[in-house]
């Protein structure tokens, strides 16, 4: 048995042996017949080196892309008979044929010829004029932020602060009777979004949770608007969904003292069969100027509304007609015939004084609105074959004012 074992062990190691020298030879033989390119790709006009082209041999699946400097390297290629392709946008393709040796390495030099690209029109266009300023805030913030500014703002003539909040990725409006009301930022219901004008948090208008109204804001007297969809040290803990903070308008610079505008604006109600559809109105004074060297500003607005939001909805119940039977019959009908109308009145004061390095500023915001609701009901209860009439009447009275009172300076050179 153990001269069994010995012998055993004999014929393993000249295995072993055996494998190494078939190992070593193999690679010594692999070493040697295959070859490598390597090489530069460069512009033919200027010389300068051309990062990231694509150099392949056709009809095989060796390639590589050079690097920042124009270099390539192509390993492990059999010897033989090819042809080798260089590619680059905005530059004329380039096809060689090439001998790679056995064991040694064909060294290459590109120089492309840039082409022109004929392509179908495409026309492009941009809105940076007037968004300058609030790109480049969004560029430069350290949390997720969308910024609206006021030029973007007075672009469509939105009928509050809730409808131009709308368009921004990330957001949608809540609605009463056609109007925006609320915003949901990121799914999250508006009760656990903040509400700021000018960095001061704005009261809830609601007396259930601690949601704000913005449609007593108007769009008109905003410089701009900012979004911000995460979470920062210097927020309230209790935000869940996102900060909305609306910057109040300042006096603009220029020569020529006071400055008078005046916006007015008509509407009508789609809705047939309506006596007051063409009440709908908005007006918008505004004066604004400049003194001592453009150092003192002083802007007043004022905005009054009247919008009319009447509404007819129906609904319907249904059930299964029997626990055993799949088939669907109606319960009940209802027709609900709601007359609403929302009269409105903003006013906006702001004086600021420039600084050689900051500024001060007293911004004073203040809304009042009466919103009145008629509800007129017909249903019908098909089983109980029973018709039902009902009438209902509410006013809501709703007033808000905001002060800030905010000092600005650079102290640092």
């Amino acid at each position: 048995v153990v001269e069994q074992m010995f012998c055993f062990i004999g014929n393993i190691k000249k295995l072993l042996f055996l494998l190494i020298l078939f190992l070593i030879f193999h690679g010594a033989l692999l070493a040697v017949d295959n070859g490598k390119i390597k090489g530069l790709v460069l512009d033919g006009v200027t010389g300068d080196p051309l990062p990231y082209a694509n150099v392949f041999l056709d009809g095989t699946s060796f390639g590589s892309s050079t690097d920042l400097y124009g270099k390539f390297l192509i390993l492990e290629i059999p010897p033989g008979s090819y042809t080798i392709s260089v590619r680059y946008i905005g530059y004329k393709e380039q096809n060689e044929p090439i001998e790679v040796p056995s064991g040694d390495a064909l060294e290459k030099e590109f120089r492309l010829i840039p082409a022109a690209l004929e392509g179908e029109t495409v026309e492009v266009t941009i809105q940076a004029e007037g968004q300058k300023a609030a790109i480049n805030q969004q560029l430069s913030s350290k949390s997720i932020v969308n910024v609206v500014s006021s030029a973007r703002i007075q672009e469509l003539p939105d009928a509050n602060a809730a409808e131009s909040i709308g368009r921004l990725p990330g957001v949608s409006v809540t609605r009463v009777g056609g109007e925006g009301t609320k915003v949901v930022i990121r799914g999250i219901a508006p009760k656990y979004n903040a509400i700021t004008v000018d960095g001061v948090r704005m009261a809830s208008s609601d007396s259930d949770n601690r949601s704000a109204d913005l449609s007593m804001i108007s769009s008109n007297m905003l410089e701009g608007i900012e979004v911000y969809k995460t979470l920062t040290a210097d927020q309230d803990a209790d935000v869940l969904g996102g900060t909305v903070n609306f910057k109040i308008k300042e006096a603009e610079g220029g020569e020529g003292g006071l400055k008078f505008h005046f916006l007015s604006q008509k509407g009508y109600t789609g809705l047939a069969n309506i006596s007051n559809k063409y009440d709908n109105y908005k007006l918008v004074p505004s004066i604004e100027g400049r003194f001592f060297k453009e150092r003192f500003g002083i802007f007043i607005q004022a905005n009054l509304e009247k919008r009319i939001l009447t509404s007819n909805t129906f609904s319907a119940s249904y059930n299964n007609k029997s626990d055993d039977d799949s088939t669907y019959v109606t319960n009940s009908v209802s027709l609900s015939h709601l007359p609403r109308v929302k009269d409105r009145v903003n006013a906006a004061i702001v004086l600021d004084y420039r600084l050689s390095n900051g500024k001060i500023s007293f911004s004073n915001f203040g809304n009042s609105g009466i919103t009145e609701v008629t509800n007129r009901s017909e249903s019908f209860n098909i089983g109980g074959n029973s018709h039902f009439y009902s009438m209902g009447y509410s006013k809501s009275n709703l007033n808000m004012i905001t002060n800030t009172l905010s000092f600005e300076n650079q102290f640092s050179k």
